[in-house]
């Protein structure tokens, strides 16, 4: 095998795993400050969802296709 496509595939191999590893070290403070992600997104949803003034709002936003086709 010729030495210079050694090199390349190892310099490739070793890229990739440099990548994960960053990634890995990366994502890990994430990855465990939010363990519970789901209980997380759910308070953030019930929060939101008891704002007076969002449910005002939701309640004003009536659906209403074709609108501008009906009879005056």
């Amino acid at each position: 095998m010729n030495p210079s496509f050694l090199r390349t595939a190892l310099r490739i191999v070793l890229g990739f795993v440099l990548t994960l590893v960053l990634l890995g070290f990366l994502s890990a403070p994430l990855l465990l400050r939010n363990l519970d992600f789901k209980e997380m997104v759910k308070r953030r949803i019930e929060t939101a969802l008891s704002n007076e003034t969002l449910q005002a709002r939701i309640g004003d936003l009536s659906f209403q296709p074709f609108y501008h086709l009906r009879a005056k």
